[in-house]
This record gives structure tokens, C-alpha cells and sequence, in this order.
């Protein structure tokens, strides 16, 4: 955003008492203002600071703790969301690898509504941090406050000259009655202020812009949300399994393999040591013969069952596995979407305060441009009170340009810390 012409707050000594009167008005537009748009946030200052905020007071884009109208963790949380909204599963080979399915294992039923699920909340988490995504989009217009308040600083020394030279014009046209130069000035200054007035309109035009995207955005989470409760309700038993039951019933199949192992190995024992009673004739051999027979059949027996508890636990972890992954992964989509609601409202009412504030802007050069157009020699000259605010408004020029240098500076820092770090993620945990 650059002006057609340098830009600056116009301190204007030549609008005398009519400058007087337009600022002393301003607070009654402002307040008016605000008291109707209540989402936008407030600020207050004196009459006698509207001299030097006549062409736009700076603080709109402030809370009303001095914070800047874009706040950083409600713009972490929702990256975080779009972070997180990218390591769900988005094809079939995706999901069957996350959630642990075996190849033989149907895909169907409650796996594809997941997946329509979590593609459409892909696509929500790809609009907000993709490039040029919304996340960029703000980035953006909190860069072009930056460059408006650079512009604005930048020429407020150049428009206070033009308006001494617009005082000296008109008195070089008293004694000529050549009144040129001093339209000319005039003309630049409108001119100007005219520019200005066009960068606050574009600047509240991309706000609401991206104010609407916002408030579809919210609107898509929140059908996205009606979706996955409805497939919960038709989904309970295995989306709302958390592997409790599949824990207990491991824990028992463990002490049943233990059990079995141990009385298989007594029994190979039994097998194995049956031989050493040969000796006994007649009865020891036929003794020892007959329990080696039955020590091997019970060892064999239990050798089967031991495999089988042993391919039923390995069956029952595996499972566990495809359940644990399985609901970790609708927790992390339904919570997470459940988490978000609120701060993107916070983000879209941050969104709405920066809209209304080149709104309230765009208000005071409204009232301030036709002010322009009623200046003459005379009451540019003649007035007595044009010298105490040409006096005035000198002395606040510093204080003007201050102003600006800090909403820009607040913007800076916003735009700094707009990029969600690791750090930053481990503080909001």
C-alpha cells in the first residue's frame, strides 16, 4: 500500500476555527460510533487530543489495555488446530498404516466415513496455513498497518510544510491578488488526505474480506463437528472403545499362557524323566513305558492349547493396537475441532476490531476532506484562532508522529510472533 502523493496526518494551520470545530465534533462520531459497533473494542482521549488525531486517531487499532487488536495465542491455538489436522490419514494406505489394519481386513463401514471426515478437515487445516492461506492473509493486513503508519509518519512533515506554504500563499495572494499558489496547495493537500482516505477504504475492504472467510471457516468447523458426532452415534462401540476391556481381557490371556506354560513344562519334565524307572523288572518297565506315553499326550496337548492362548494374545494385541490408534485418532479430530471454536471466535472478533478500526479512520477523513474544500484566504488569515492552532498543532506533530511509530510498532511485533515456533507450541500444552 504506498500513496499516490506523500501521505501524512495534515496538520492543518491554515483550517483555523473551523479545524477547532471539526475536532472538537470528533469525539461524538467516534463514541457514536463505537456505542453501535461494540465488537470493535473503545478508547478515550481528551478534546484537546483531537487536534493532533483529527485525520484518524491511531488507538482504535488498540484494546482497551493498550494491547494490539490482534492477540497471538488465540492465532497459536488455531495453527496448532491446522498442525494437528495434518498428521490425521487422509487415503486408505494412510489410514490402514496408522490405524494398524491388516490387509485382510475390510476397509468399509466406519473407515470410509472417517476418511470423508478427515479429508474434509484436512482441507480446513490446508485454508487456513497453506500459502496465501488465511493464516498469510492476516499476516498480511497487519503488514500493511505497518506501512500505512510508516506513510503517515513519513509525510506529516512534508504536509505541515505544505500547509505553511498554503498560509504563505494566501497572504502573498492579500497583497497580489494572485490566489493561485495557495489553490494549488489546497489542492495538495485534499489531494492527500483524498489518497489516504482510498488506502483506509481498501484496508477495511480486505479486513471484511477476510472477516467473511473467517466466519465460513468457523461456519465449516462447526458442520464438520455435526458430522463427527454423527458418526460417533452410529460408530459408539468403536469409536468410543479405548481398549479398556481389550486391557483386561490381555491381562487375563497372559495369566492363562503363564498357567499353561507351566504345566507344560512340568509335564515335559514328567516325559523326560519317566525312562530312569526301567530297571524295575517286570513292573518298572511296563510303569515307566505307560507314563511316558501319557506324560508326552499331556505334554502335546498342552503344547496346543499354549500355542493357541499364545496366537490368541498376539491376536488380542494387535487389536488393541488397531483400537488404541483408532480412537487416539477420533480424539485428536473431534477435540481438536472442539478446542478451536472458541479462539477462532476470538480471532474473528481481533479481525472484526481491525476492520472497524480503518472504518472509524476512513469516518474522520470523511469529516475532515470537506473542511479542505471550505478553506479561503480569509479564514485562513483572519481569524485570531488560527495562530493558537497553528501553535498547537506544531508542538503536536512529535506526539502525532509518535503515535503511529507505536501502532506500527505493535503490528511489528504481532507479525513477529505470528509463526507458531516449538517453543511457543510447549507453552500453550
Amino acid at each position: 500500500m504506498k500513496f499516490n502523493k506523500p501521505k501524512a496526518l495534515c496538520l492543518l494551520v491554515a483550517l483555523g476555527l473551523q479545524a477547532n470545530a471539526i475536532a472538537m465534533t470528533q469525539p461524538t462520531i467516534k463514541n457514536d460510533y463505537f456505542n453501535q459497533n461494540n465488537t470493535y473494542g473503545s478508547y478515550s482521549h481528551t478534546q484537546e487530543d483531537e487536534g493532533r488525531f483529527i485525520l484518524g486517531n491511531p488507538s482504535v487499532f488498540k484494546n482497551e489495555d493498550g494491547s494490539f487488536v490482534l492477540t497471538s495465542d488465540e492465532w497459536y491455538m488455531i495453527q496448532l488446530f491446522a498442525s494437528t489436522a495434518s498428521s490425521l490419514p487422509i487415503t486408505e494406505d494412510m489410514m490402514r498404516l496408522q490405524f494398524k489394519m491388516s490387509d485382510n481386513q475390510s476397509f468399509d463401514g466406519v473407515y470410509t466415513q472417517l476418511l470423508a471426515s478427515y479429508q474434509q478437515i484436512h482441507d480446513s487445516a490446508a485454508a487456513w496455513q497453506d500459502h496465501n492461506g488465511y493464516r498469510d492473509q492476516m499476516v498480511g493486513l497487519a503488514g500493511q498497518l505497518i506501512t500505512y503508519s510508516d506513510d503517515v509518519v513519513d509525510t506529516s512533515s512534508f504536509l505541515v510544510q505544505y500547509t505553511e506554504k498554503l498560509v504563505e500563499a494566501a497572504e502573498e495572494g492579500k497583497i497580489t491578488g494572485d490566489y493561485s499558489d495557495f489553490e494549488d496547495y489546497k489542492y495538495l493537500i485534499k489531494d492527500v488526505l483524498s489518497d489516504m482516505r482510498k488506502d483506509t477504504l481498501e484496508l477495511q475492504e480486505n479486513s471484511a474480506f477476510l472477516e467473511e472467510k473467517l466466519t465460513d471457516f468457523i461456519n465449516l468447523l462447526s458442520t464438520q463437528r455435526a458430522s463427527l458426532q454423527t458418526i460417533e452415534e452410529s460408530n459408539k462401540e468403536i469409536l468410543a472403545d479405548d481398549g479398556s476391556a481389550l486391557q483386561e481381557k490381555i491381562k487375563r490371556l497372559i495369566v492363562e499362557k503363564d498357567q499353561l506354560n507351566e504345566e507344560y513344562i512340568r509335564w515335559v519334565k514328567i516325559s523326560a524323566t519317566t525312562p530312569t524307572y526301567a530297571w524295575v523288572w517286570p513292573w518298572g518297565t511296563i510303569a515307566a513305558i505307560s507314563t511316558a506315553a501319557a506324560g508326552t499326550n499331556e505334554a502335546l496337548q498342552l503344547k496346543a492349547k499354549l500355542d493357541a492362548k499364545k496366537a490368541e494374545l498376539e491376536e488380542a494385541n494387535k487389536e488393541l493396537d488397531h483400537t488404541h490408534a483408532v480412537y487416539q485418532s477420533w480424539k485428536l479430530a473431534t477435540s481438536n475441532i472442539d478446542n478451536i471454536s472458541e479462539k477462532m471466535t476470538d480471532a474473528l472478533r481481533s479481525l472484526e476490531k481491525l476492520r472497524g478500526g480503518w472504518e472509524l479512520i476512513s469516518i474522520q477523513l470523511d469529516d475532515v476532506i470537506p473542511i479542505i474544500d471550505g478553506i479561503d484566504s480569509e479564514n485562513c488569515l483572519d481569524k485570531s484562532n488560527a495562530w493558537i492552532a497553528a501553535m498547537k498543532t506544531a508542538r503536536e506533530v512529535e506526539a502525532l508522529q509518535d503515535a503511529w511509530r507505536d501502532i506500527g510498532g505493535l503490528a511489528e511485533k504481532w507479525v513477529a510472533n505470528a509463526w507458531i515456533t516449538e517453543e511457543t507450541a510447549f507453552k500453550i500444552k
